[in-house]
């Protein structure tokens, strides 16, 4: 779905809410449920008319977090659905505590800050892999269509971690990087002589078969 009008602005017909802080949270044997309210409670009156977004966090196998959010649970399956195939015996551990909230599967950890703003974040082995941070995820309303749903993104600025990291190290450190500069480079020559070509085509088409007839008697 497309919510957005070009990269900054949303559609004239479609209003979004953000999730502004972790305000609830419920560990259960298996998942870590956090409540997020889209505007920051401080009062009573902040509960009236913005919706609440629960995101629930389980491991369908070690070393994988599953992410989901939503709002309104009670209508009927929407189709297509997938069915993944979850590791029963896999093991998680969950941590509630005043600063934080947090659920760890293997080497994959996902915490959640506890305060005045929005923060999630995936960890592995004490490092930030990345995060989805403010206004990353949201709850999308299409009023002319009657259109609700959720979605959540990542940061895509990720810290290495693993083979591929040492490989794009690899890459950008050797002389990788360098050959995709030259590439780039004669990639954008080409681009300028074939719009040249192309503006002397549009202003004398018969120049590159006959030459330039515009010119005048030259005595000699």
């Amino acid at each position: 779905m497309k919510f957005t009008d070009g990269y900054w602005q949303l559609r004239d017909d479609v209003q979004a809410r953000y999730p502004a802080q972790v305000y609830d949270v419920t560990a259960e044997a298996d998942a870590l449920i956090v409540y997020a309210p889209t505007r920051k409670i401080e009062h009573r009156g902040d509960t009236l008319n913005e919706p609440l977004l629960t995101v629930r966090c389980t491991s369908p196998a070690p070393d994988v977090i599953s992410v989901s959010v939503s709002h309104f649970l009670g209508a009927g399956p929407r189709l297509p659905q997938f069915r993944i195939d979850a590791d029963p015996s896999t093991q998680v551990r969950i941590q509630v505590e005043e600063s934080q909230a947090a659920i760890t599967s293997g080497a994959l950890t996902a915490r959640f800050r506890r305060g005045e703003h929005w923060a999630l974040e995936f960890l592995a082995d004490d490092t930030v892999l990345t995060r989805s941070a403010n206004k990353a995820m949201a709850n999308f309303n299409e009023a002319s269509a009657g259109f609700k749903t959720s979605l959540d993104q990542v940061d895509l600025t990720v810290k290495k971690y693993g083979k591929l990291a040492d490989d794009a190290d690899a890459f950008v450190t050797g002389d990788g990087l360098a050959q995709l500069s030259d590439l780039v480079g004669e990639a954008r020559r080409l681009v300028a002589n074939l719009t040249e070509l192309t503006d002397q085509l549009n202003r004398t088409p018969t120049k590159p078969l006959f030459g330039d007839r515009r010119k005048g008697y030259e005595p000699k």
